[in-house]
């Protein structure tokens, strides 16, 4: 893979994504309540808990679709909440949303020169980057999107982000549905992408597969984060997340182990 397809700015210019006590509310209930996060450039952060813990909630309202009703959330010190979702994708931040969400109407080609924010000459060297990414889509680039299988189409939803060249991507539920062969292609694009520099925040559904990828977990439920810490200390303590999920063992503030160094963790 090409480095330039995931971004080509000097990471030690960037200081890295940033929310600070997040509040979303939705249908006149808060489902996010205080909610504080960060991704460093060239980090993996899981962000694990429950159903209905507010993590997709949480994804959506950085993505730009849900507004927050408190808070604040910064890009590398520039300020991100409100913006809409082309302005954040702008600013450096590129959403994978669930469920493999592509534009199903368009072919492969047209998804990834939609979503590539450029014109002329760049726009081309971009998708061309992203099916260098993935070679398995260059055979059905002009098909209609909606005919690919599962894999397929979040191999495309990958691709669009990464054709942003974004400074950070946020993936909600990727594994979803999918082969794990699959979930394990994928998991190597983030790996390589992660070596580039960009920094990575991931909602997934299977916890050992998003612990045995990240540096650090964050752990929400009931819409607050209860736990955080390195990824290794929810891998040497199976039963941990369960309790959290429970309710069991959550610490004020959400108060963790001291985080270490996102070098010494990935595995």
């Amino acid at each position: 893979m090409t480095s330039t397809a995931v971004g080509t700015n000097d990471a030690t210019a960037h200081t890295g994504l940033s929310v600070r006590g997040l509040d979303v509310d939705r249908g006149g209930r808060r489902v996010v309540r205080g909610v504080d996060l960060d991704v460093a450039p060239g980090e993996i952060v899981a962000l694990l808990g429950p159903n209905g813990a507010g993590r997709s909630s949480t994804i959506e309202t950085l993505a730009g679709l849900l507004p927050a009703s408190g808070g604040t959330y910064t890009c590398d010190g520039a300020a991100l909440l409100g913006l809409r979702p082309e302005a954040i994708r702008r600013a450096g931040v590129a959403t994978v949303l669930s469920n493999h969400r592509v534009l199903g109407g368009l072919s492969v080609r047209d998804n990834l020169l939609a979503a590539a924010g450029a014109t002329g000459r760049e726009r081309d060297d971009r998708v061309l980057d992203a099916i260098r990414t993935f070679p398995e889509l260059d055979a059905h680039l002009a098909r209609t999107a909606k005919t690919l299988s599962g894999g397929q189409q979040q191999m495309l939803a990958l691709g669009q982000a990464l054709v942003c060249r974004p400074r950070y991507l946020v993936i909600d539920e990727m594994s979803h549905g999918l082969a794990p062969a699959i979930v394990a292609r994928l998991l190597e694009v983030l790996r390589q992408v992660s070596a580039t520099g960009v920094g990575i925040l991931l909602v997934e559904q299977f916890a050992n597969v998003a612990l045995r990828l990240a540096d650090r977990a964050v752990v929400m439920s009931r819409g607050h984060v209860v736990h955080h810490g390195p990824s290794s200390r929810y891998l040497d303590d199976p039963d941990l997340l369960h309790r959290l999920y429970l309710g069991l063992d959550a610490e004020p503030g959400g108060a963790g182990e001291p985080d270490e160094p996102a070098g010494d963790q990935k595995s």
